[in-house]
């Protein structure tokens, strides 16, 4: 049972085994050394015994700890005592500390016009993509001072499944794991600045360090770099100064043992003033994040530093939207029927190891080598195949399902692993607004699936997306989406999933994101 505890994670079921693996260091070897067995046992009655006789396991067995891991003690025996006493109204409770609490911070609104929709769809699709769960995310406004931050201030919650909440209290398995998912959409999000675990709050600095060292876990954080920063969100309010900080929560940072690093911090703290809530998350005066990630940094993905370079290229806020909506990720096949320079595949790569890319299109005025170079200047995986014709064209279709089989193949030469369809279609096709047109791309791409589907082998796999821009001209400043042929929708086996609206810089335009995802066939057909 002792070694079981140095082999195996931390349980989540009993609080013993979760705490008695932090009380010493982790041993380089399985076998349990004498020192180790003492420790582990006089651990034991350093935890259990001051449950019914407060103070004598300590007494006891103090000396014998050294002083860091004596202290890692009081705070594990508080966290033992208050979880035998927490009822399970309070683990369920709505307040704004409970674990699965986030703040997310959101990129400015430019003239681009990526507004709300556009950022909750990009990182549900990107949460999914991360953690392959379908976990509702729940998004609130925040009362913020001045008022141009308040759109780019989020409360994030996420909605778990009735049968998880065993694992979800107290740092439980499941909120650990979807905190790791949230850091990983995060990070592949155009839309997304910054993302924030609240780890406590309080209406006072005293009271919000004391809650967080009661909520202490030490094996989320307690080592590596760190440093505090105040974000004083009202212009009224007088900023707090970080050593004032310090000191009144010292509570809480003397329990972490790395070094203060102001540089590059490992684990970057925040103490928030000047956030409210609604009625249903109450927001006290002080909160205490961690930073868990970043978004994804698109300064060396700009159409400026781009070797292929068009005239009409699209800009890379839209390709990662429209990656994320497409949920790719790893060892996944894209294609993008009218690729140009290429921007829809390197934010393909970008965001996932081991994609499959291929793109297809007619202009000859493209220099394909330029786009090879694009993905080696940021150390990316280049597409499996650019092919020069017309999409529409079933030579130039079958060309691209063998280059995706041949790369296929050379990633793993498991039979499973077959090229069964691409699981997303990604594109931003030209719709004759600058230039003449002998049909309706949208059209030609339906009919093109519906045709595709009677093949061994389709062009888009049951369950894969075809995500597509679609402009439209504006009438009185009133926009609706693109009419849909429901006829061809039902041949292409392709359910309509969201349409958002983007505007647009010209007076009059706007265009539509349109995501389809293909359905499973009925049993009758």
């Amino acid at each position: 049972a002792f070694q079981g505890c140095f082999k195996t994670p931390p349980s989540d079921k009993c609080p013993l085994l979760r705490v008695l693996p932090v009380m010493i260091p982790p041993p380089r070897s399985s076998k349990i050394s004498t020192r180790n067995f003492i420790v582990v046992f006089l651990g034991i009655l350093c935890i259990l015994v001051p449950v019914r006789k407060k103070g004598l396991g300590l007494s006891v067995v103090g000396e014998l700890l050294p002083k860091r891991h004596r202290l890692k003690a009081k705070v594990l025996q508080h966290n033992l005592v208050s979880s035998i006493q927490k009822s399970k109204h309070c683990r369920n409770s709505h307040s704004i500390c409970a674990e699965d609490r986030y703040i997310i911070q959101w990129k400015g609104d430019g003239v681009e016009g990526y507004t709300s929709p556009f950022r909750h769809m990009e990182f549900q699709n990107a949460f999914a993509a991360s953690s392959n769960r379908t976990n509702a995310i729940k998004f609130q406004d925040l009362d913020v001072n001045p008022s141009n931050e308040k759109q780019l201030l989020q409360l994030l919650r996420i909605e778990h499944a009735a049968a998880d909440d065993d694992n979800d209290d107290d740092g439980g398995t499941n909120s650990i794991a979807s905190r790791i998912y949230l850091a990983e959409a995060s990070q592949r999000c155009a839309s997304v600045r910054s993302i924030y675990h609240v780890l406590a709050c309080g209406d006072s600095l005293e009271a919000c360090g004391d809650e967080a060292a009661s909520n202490f876990k030490i094996s989320t954080f307690s080592s590596g770099s760190w440093c505090i920063r105040v974000k004083n969100l009202n212009s009224s309010m007088r900023s707090l100064e970080e050593s004032t900080v310090l000191s009144s929560m010292s509570g809480f940072f003397q329990l972490l043992d790395g070094r203060v690093d102001l540089t590059h911090p490992q684990n970057l703290f925040h103490v928030w003033q000047g956030l409210s809530g609604n009625a249903n998350d109450k927001l006290s005066p002080f909160l205490l994040t961690r930073q868990i990630a970043t978004g994804f940094d698109l300064s060396f993905y700009k159409p400026n530093t781009r070797e292929c370079v068009t005239s009409t290229p699209l800009d890379p806020i839209a390709a990662f939207i429209m990656v994320n909506a497409g949920r790719v990720s790893r060892d996944v096949h894209v294609l993008d029927p009218y690729a140009g320079s290429g921007s829809v595949l390197l934010a393909a790569s970008a965001v996932a190891h081991n994609v499959v890319t291929i793109g297809i299109d007619r202009d000859e005025t493209i220099h394909f080598p330029s786009i090879i170079k694009d993905f080696h200047h940021r150390s990316l995986t280049p597409p499996s195949g650019l092919i020069r014709g017309d999409f529409r064209n079933a030579s130039i279709r079958q060309q691209a399902k063998k280059s995706a089989l041949s790369a296929t193949l050379s990633l793993s030469s498991e039979s499973s692993s077959a090229f069964q369809g691409f699981d997303a279609i990604i594109t931003d096709p030209p719709y004759g607004i600058r230039e003449r047109l002998d049909s309706d791309p949208l059209l030609d791409l339906f009919r093109i699936i519906a045709l595709e589907n009677e093949n061994d082998v389709p062009l888009l796999k049951i369950g894969g997306r075809l995500i597509v821009f679609v402009p439209r001209l504006e009438r009185r400043g009133v926009s609706v989406p693109p009419q849909l042929n429901s006829s061809l929708l039902k041949q292409a086996e392709l359910d309509l999933i969201e349409a958002i609206r983007q505007p647009l810089e010209s007076p009059g335009l706007c265009r539509w994101l349109m995501i389809f995802q293909r359905r499973r066939r009925s049993r009758d057909q």
